[in-house]
């Protein structure tokens, strides 16, 4: 629905919008660039790009089998002359390719918030079993995460389910050498949480939730309460961000060269926010669709059409907004931009 509902609001806003799923198809199947002494020439030259969570490129289906492999290589060969391009050109991107890419790494994100004063808990990576026993014994109870989610689909008869990899507690009475050999993973001391604070920074511009757990199962997995958006099991509230707070935002994400950031933090008893992590492709929809008073789409658009990170919202925010864009569209529309990314932003 992001795509979609941001390519709606630059429209609202008079913008040619460009949404492209992978360069294998759209306007950038037929995408050229010409280079000549002291000239570059493009198809498509933008002002702005939102290089949001990107497939690779797409093999046709008229291919033969005996030449999939090759082709599949020259498209990737493609995309990456396609992106770094984009990169040479003066646009505004969100974020910075090479930036994100680097701002997607767990431990550096640590490493950075520690730099910016953050609160960090006792984190430690690895695959080593006597390490893993010895940091779970000296803070009781560790929080076992994943890098990265994932979903196993499994079907017994006609009917599908699916089991995720996400954060939980780690049970000692199961977990053995073979397990922790098995695959890397991060432990991090468990704390009590009174609740999950999700700030997302959209430029220069902060909107903060706290998200409560209701539900007693909901509880038993802090850190991870924002998963539950919408339902019943958690409650839903405005966070002020406080200036200091801002500040330490700010220098990290000055660290990581971003314009775009989503922060998870677990706020204790005492007030204080202990860092999880900053996803720069973070959704940011979910929250105004539980806050409608939090004009995210309004600001995200405005970041765009002004191609900065230094932009004022409130001239759109009147007609653009998340309830609005579901009510101009239909279902099945919806659905269709949930499918594009990433997304090329060009303005005349």
């Amino acid at each position: 629905m992001a795509s979609a509902a941001v390519a709606w609001g630059l429209r609202q806003c008079g913008v040619d919008v460009l949404l492209q799923e992978t360069v294998s198809n759209g306007d950038l199947n037929s995408f050229s660039i010409w280079i000549r002494a002291n000239e570059v020439r493009r198809t498509i030259s933008p002002n702005a790009v939102w290089w949001y969570r990107p497939s690779y490129p797409i093999v046709p289906l008229n291919v033969e089998q005996s030449d999939i492999d090759f082709v599949k290589r020259e498209w990737v060969a493609y995309h990456q002359c396609v992106v770094r391009d984009l990169l040479n050109k003066s646009a505004f991107w969100v974020n910075p390719l090479d930036n994100a890419f680097v701002s997607e790494n767990k431990a550096y994100q640590l490493h950075i918030a520690n730099k910016a004063q953050m609160q960090v808990l006792p984190t430690l990576i690895s695959t080593d079993y006597k390490d893993i026993i010895s940091f779970a014994r000296k803070h009781k109870e560790i929080i076992f995460k994943p890098f990265t989610p994932h979903l196993w689909i499994t079907q017994k008869s006609f009917v599908a389910a699916s089991v995720a990899a996400s954060p939980g507690i780690l049970d000692l009475k199961t977990f053995n050498a073979e397990i922790a050999s098995l695959c890397p993973a991060i432990y991090q001391k468990k704390i009590d949480a009174c609740a999950d604070i999700r700030i997302t920074v959209i430029g220069n511009h902060y909107f903060g939730v706290r998200i409560e757990a209701v539900h007693p199962l909901i509880r038993s997995t802090p850190g991870m309460w924002r998963q539950f958006f919408g339902s019943r099991g958690v409650k839903l509230s405005v966070y002020l961000v406080s200036s200091s707070l801002r500040k330490k935002i700010r220098t990290y994400m000055n660290a990581m060269g971003i314009v775009y950031c989503a922060f998870d933090f677990i706020e204790d008893s005492i007030g204080t926010l202990h860092f999880l992590e900053g996803n720069q492709s973070g959704q940011f929809l979910p929250c105004e669709l539980a806050l409608p008073e939090l004009p995210m789409l309004a600001a995200f658009v405005a970041m765009l059409f002004a191609s900065s990170k230094t932009f004022d919202y409130d001239s759109i925010a009147s007609r653009i907004s998340l309830e609005k864009f579901i009510a101009s569209v239909d279902t099945q529309e919806i659905s269709k931009g949930t499918k594009l990314s990433p997304e090329y932003i060009s303005r005349e």
